[in-house]
């Protein structure tokens, strides 16, 4: 039995254990059968509650709509809360499956990391060209400095070199 099917067992088996135990304090009566500890409950209502956990576990719910399948609709002009179909899990989507919710935290992830790389490597390429500037500055002073002793004759450059 794998790591998933045990927490999922464990998890029907809590869910199970702690709804019936808060059940009366919502004046909420069960049913009958499965008023009972969880390895006296009916297999297939233990089957049923295992399966609802395994797919919980499976899969997050849609991040647009938590799972309801529902959101409020955006062109009400009275203000009144009436919903709507959830556009990221109805149609294309009809399970709320993950794909399209985890599209969109993938997508906004990359996309912040994407401009965190940008805004540092835009630093590092702004420090190289202020490193670059002052080596052509340097580079030009030298190329002068040459020029300077391109044009001094023989004795000149003697004199500056004994000054040096």
């Amino acid at each position: 039995m794998n790591d998933k099917i045990k927490e999922a067992i464990e998890l029907a088996k809590r869910f199970h254990e702690t709804y019936e135990r808060l059940a009366p304090e919502y004046g909420y009566e069960t049913c009958k059968e499965s008023r009972k500890k969880w390895y006296d409950v009916p297999e297939k209502n233990r089957k049923l509650m295992i399966a609802v956990c395994e797919e919980i576990l499976k899969k997050p719910p849609c991040v647009a709509c938590g799972g309801l399948r529902q959101i409020p609709n955006p062109d009400n002009e009275d203000g009144a809360k009436e919903a709507i179909p959830c556009p990221a899990c109805t149609g294309i989507q009809p399970d709320c499956s993950p794909d399209i919710a985890t599209e969109v935290v993938d997508r906004d992830r990359i996309i912040a990391d994407r401009d965190k790389t940008i805004t540092a490597q835009a630093a590092e390429m702004h420090g190289l060209r202020e490193i670059v500037v002052k080596k052509v500055a340097e580079i030009k002073g030298l190329k002068e400095e040459l020029h300077k002793w391109e044009k001094m004759t023989v004795e000149e450059l003697g004199e500056m070199a004994a000054g040096m």
